[in-house]
């Protein structure tokens, strides 16, 4: 997926942002910020192929007639877990973490210093988890209520994404107790 849809990490101050780094869709784009969603979402739907894998692991070892049964629909349903999972991760990098101006404005010094280029035409989603001086200093006049926007909508991202995580590593867990 790395030839297609190259990505970048970057950390600036209080913003975490994932970008694409290189190839024909590096400027700004709505087909490459849906390739970045998509890339993104390939990390939750990990998630969810392990915790199939679990569920089947512990239904085979308790010699389960779903398996026998019902193997088919358990793939499906599989399947349609790691799509949800997907479609999860695309719909909250949508509503949270597309960067608005501001944001796009925040890093935009960090980036033509680091890698040359604007972040004003880049593809990227971001979340910021506190507001610094400088950012409301510089901004003020422009940025009556924008901040606590941003900070609200970057943790509810961030939140959704750990629930995500931490829900299947829960299930890991419980299924790996519940084994004899």
């Amino acid at each position: 997926m790395d030839i297609f849809v190259p990505i970048g990490i970057h950390g600036t101050e209080y913003c975490f942002l994932i970008f694409l780094s290189d190839g024909f869709l590096f400027e700004k784009s709505e087909l490459g910020m849906f390739l970045l969603a998509l890339r993104c979402s390939l990390i939750a739907c990990t998630y969810a192929i392990l915790t199939s894998h679990f569920v089947y692991r512990y239904l085979a070892i308790r010699r389960s007639r779903l398996i026998k049964e019902y193997f088919l629909g358990y793939m499906i349903g599989s399947l349609l877990f790691c799509m949800f999972f997907s479609a999860f991760w695309i719909v909250v990098a949508y509503i949270v973490a597309v960067p608005n101006l501001e944001i796009r404005k925040y890093i935009q010094k960090d980036f033509l210093e680091i890698y040359d280029v604007d972040s004003l035409t880049l593809n990227f989603f971001a979340l910021m988890y506190k507001v610094s001086d400088k950012y409301v200093n510089s901004w003020s006049s422009i940025l009556q209520e924008a901040p606590l926007e941003i900070l609200i909508k970057s943790w509810f991202g961030a939140v959704a994404g750990t629930t995500v995580s931490v829900g299947s590593i829960s299930m890991f867990i419980v299924f790996s107790y519940k084994v004899p």
